[in-house]
């Protein structure tokens, strides 16, 4: 995983780069009551780098990663971008067992009726 760092993305923006790199995550699956997706969005103007940028206090819903990364797309920027997905906890339309040892110590995310993020092409 590339670490988020401010001077090795000034060097890559020197170099000319632009637009959205996957620096770790995972694409998203096609139901999107399975799993939320957190993501972290890496930037010039992002408030920190280095791991401590990958916490809760940075993290985003995907219809806010959309939104940033289109607003940094728009100017010509580079971004560098991380996502975790998390099961939803939904018993009786997921798959998962929630009290299966595979689970165990798990942050399970709301179910997607319960989640109040606003959806992006259906995710939340």
């Amino acid at each position: 995983m590339k670490t988020p760092d401010f001077t090795a993305l000034k060097r890559e923006i020197g170099e000319g780069k632009t637009g959205t790199w996957l620096c770790s995550g995972t694409g998203l699956h096609p139901n999107p009551r399975y799993w939320k997706y957190d993501w972290w969005v890496f930037h010039k103007d992002s408030p920190i780098d280095g791991h401590a940028f990958l916490k809760d206090p940075y993290r985003l819903s995907t219809k806010e990663a959309h939104d940033l990364i289109q607003m940094i797309e728009a100017s010509q920027g580079l971004c560098w971008l991380y996502n975790v997905r998390r099961p939803r906890l939904d018993p009786g339309n997921t798959p998962f067992d929630p009290l299966h040892p595979r689970w165990d110590g798990i942050e399970w995310a709301p179910a997607y009726d319960d989640d109040p993020d606003v959806p992006m092409n259906g995710h939340k």
